[in-house]
């Protein structure tokens, strides 16, 4: 049995850490025992699934505002565990897992990613993580966009890039009935990449000409406080709802009729895959990875990044035409199942795990 090595930097909401959850449990236990070491404290929900699961979960946090002992102390958890084989998870996973390896006096193999366009940070992040990712032995992507980037931006050897695409927990869905009101919404967290703003454009324009649509926001910046409020019109307010940082997003989605994504940055948005297994139809930003889940005119409807337009003319031929909403999100749900299984994911992960 192999001992594996997951970095990361917290185990609170997000998609990354979610993955790495999935991966755990999709990994076959015969061969590979993964140990996952955190660089914080922040463990729920995902600290407290994975040690239901039985993987042992290790944080290193920070001791000071600047404190080189993280490195060593991850290195000294390296050599007590006999490590093999180092997963990374996102840029700060690359660059301790990198510089502890350095101090680890066994033979591993490191295995370092590449998840989003935020890994090309500038100043001395940039400088690190291109070295980390240079000096392992694998690096993995989770879309085909992500593996030119990485390969034209980072200078990595194409041959040593892998693409394996982000897998998901299927449950059994039964399509929502269609009711008089149509509920559309976004997952995300209030930043500049994810645009909540055009996703309020976007409802605000189409609450002028529908009386029957209702907006639904969750996430991290968009609770009951959120900065949103104070341009939302009285009239619109009872029709706007946000619902903050949930724990369990899969009620939120249940609810929905039609799940729109306006963000200008991507990597494989797990909350657009989320929406689609359950049977929503897309209306998504061609950003990132989102074409490797939404196929035009077959799932859901692509838009070029911040085009309000075509984001509302998609969206009222799902408000206006009930049957093809139904129809789209069937063949969503079908695309995903086939396509995006954790279990075909993990199956991808230990193909490379085996090839050390």
């Amino acid at each position: 049995m192999k001992n594996i090595a997951i970095i990361i930097g917290h185990l609170s909401y997000g998609g990354a850490e979610k993955q790495l959850y999935l991966l755990c449990k999709g990994i076959n236990r015969q061969k590979y025992n993964p140990l996952v070491f955190c660089l914080s404290r922040e463990a729920i929900p995902w600290g407290d699934r994975l040690s239901a699961l039985g993987i042992k979960v290790y944080f290193i946090r920070r001791l000071s505002s600047y404190d080189p002992t993280r490195v060593l102390r991850l290195a000294y958890l390296f050599y007590i565990h006999k490590i093999e084989i180092i997963l990374s998870f996102l840029h700060i996973g690359n660059v301790y897992s990198c510089l502890s390896r350095v101090l680890y006096f066994r033979n591993s193999r490191h295995v370092a990613q590449v998840r989003s366009r935020e890994s090309s940070m500038r100043g001395i992040t940039k400088r690190l993580n291109m070295f980390a990712l240079r000096s392992s032995d694998s690096v993995v992507v989770n879309s085909g966009h992500l593996a030119k980037f990485a390969g034209d931006f980072f200078r990595i050897d194409p041959e040593k890039i892998h693409t394996i695409y982000n897998g998901i927990e299927l449950t059994q869905s039964t399509p929502k009935p269609a009711g008089k009101e149509v509920h559309m919404g976004i997952i995300g967290k209030d930043t500049k990449d994810k645009n909540i703003q055009l996703f309020l454009d976007t409802g605000r324009f189409l609450l002028e000409k529908y009386n029957n649509i209702i907006l639904h926001l969750c996430g991290r910046g968009l609770g009951a406080d959120n900065r949103f409020l104070p341009g939302i019109p009285g009239k619109f307010q009872e029709k706007i709802r946000f619902h903050g940082e949930l724990e369990d997003t899969s009620g939120f989605l249940e609810d929905l009729d039609i799940y729109l994504s306006t963000s200008n940055s991507e990597g494989l948005p797990n909350a657009v895959m989320e929406a689609m297994s359950i049977g929503l139809p897309v209306v998504a930003t061609d950003v990132g990875g989102v074409a490797d889940l939404v196929q035009h005119g077959k799932t859901g409807y692509l838009v070029p990044a911040g085009d309000l337009e075509r984001l509302t003319h998609y969206c009222e031929q799902f408000i206006t035409h009930t049957e093809l909403r139904l129809a789209m999100g069937k063949k969503a749900r079908e695309f995903i199942c086939v396509n995006f299984s954790y279990k075909k994911m993990a199956r991808q992960y230990e193909k490379i795990f085996d090839g050390f």
